[in-house]
């Protein structure tokens, strides 16, 4: 067993640094497309999805601390490998390594755009890829490590280099996870110090603005949004009507190949089906239902100090007015399914 433990320890780490050894200009466009994506790949991890969900629902503390320590894990070898390149390897490879952590294709919010143009800058708004829109993140002590090789980069006389070192200041981003930046062992000097340059540039305002986790809600504004939800609907919705005409549209595949259905099987409060829906509808102020202002609101206010828009991390499903929203609209405020004999009458 502690063979086969090493074994794959040894592994791993032989396949972390080919790719990272592979990660130099001049290549082959395809080779470099790939060898950026993933490079990304190693780091890259579902955080929300991990820390809200997958982590959240394991049953005992032990396996939860244990499911956290693991990726933690992670995070610092790959840490150490990442700042060993930013610190000692030609600004090229540099460069190379900040792009890949930092400027995936896939991540673009505008990537289905037909008239876009991914070859120029676009601002820190990340497009969900399946369940994850969250760029990479670092923790506690790994985002430290991160941040001492990151800094001096920020003053680099090479404006590509600082560009991209501004932008890689995402992944040491605060966070919302308290429990594991404390797991981690806490925001360190260099990732301080890496705020506070964060905080007192107006160069690059849209790092500043993504890179702080949004303000908690008021406490009687979370509890009045609370109720309205999760209160008993009345009157009963009709089942009939749900099944017929909204639970298509839950399942119908937007413009990114995904359906409501996909993405939301595995939540607890909303899984797109009957039994959860009245957790998101709000019969006493149909249009302030969780039903509608998701689907039809953004992932760009995700992490966005101050935000004043819901945020949906699936996106825009599809716009206020639609027939998709209209219909369910309707269900909301009674609308019933008339039997085939009163059709016929």
């Amino acid at each position: 067993m502690r063979y086969a433990k090493g074994h794959k320890e040894a592994t791993r780490d032989r396949i972390e640094n080919t790719m990272l050894a592979s990660l130099h200009p001049g290549q082959n466009r395809w080779i470099e497309t790939n060898v950026r994506a993933a490079v990304y790949n190693l780091a890259d991890e579902n955080i929300r999805y991990l820390y809200n969900n997958w982590v959240a629902l394991l049953p005992r503390e032990a396996d939860r601390e244990r499911a956290i320590q693991g990726r933690l894990a992670i995070e610092s070898r790959l840490a150490g490998k990442f700042a060993k390149i930013l610190s000692s390897a030609p600004d090229a490879d540099k460069k190379e390594l900040l792009i890949a952590l930092t400027e995936p294709a896939q991540r673009r919010a505008d990537i289905y755009d037909l008239n876009s143009t991914l070859d120029t800058e676009a601002p820190p708004v990340y497009n969900r890829v399946g369940n994850d829109i969250e760029q990479i993140e670092f923790f506690g002590r790994s985002a430290d490590v991160f941040s001492r090789a990151l800094l001096p980069l920020l003053d680099s006389s090479d404006a590509q280099l600082r560009g991209l070192a501004w932008k890689a200041a995402l992944l040491v981003r605060e966070t919302p996870y308290k429990q594991v930046e404390s797991a981690a062992g806490g925001a360190g000097p260099a990732t301080l110090e890496l705020t506070r340059r964060i905080d007192s540039t107006n160069d690059f305002k849209e790092i500043t603005k993504a890179f702080h986790p949004p303000a908690p809600r008021p406490a009687n504004a979370a509890a009045t949004t609370s109720a309205s939800v999760s209160a008993p609907a009345t009157p009963r919705l009709d089942e009939a009507y749900f099944r017929a005409k909204v639970e298509p549209i839950l399942k119908a595949k937007g413009e990114d190949g995904y359906a409501c259905v996909n993405c939301h099987a595995t939540h607890t409060r909303f899984n797109a089906t009957w039994a959860t829906v009245m957790n998101v509808v709000d019969t006493q102020d149909p249009e302030n239902s969780l039903i509608l202002r998701k689907p039809t609101s953004t992932a760009e206010s995700e992490g966005v100090v101050g935000a004043k828009t819901t945020a949906h991390g699936g996106g825009r499903r599809w716009p206020k007015g639609s027939v998709q929203y209209e219909t369910i609209l309707g269900w909301i405020k009674g609308a019933k399914l008339q039997p085939e004999s009163a059709k016929a009458r």
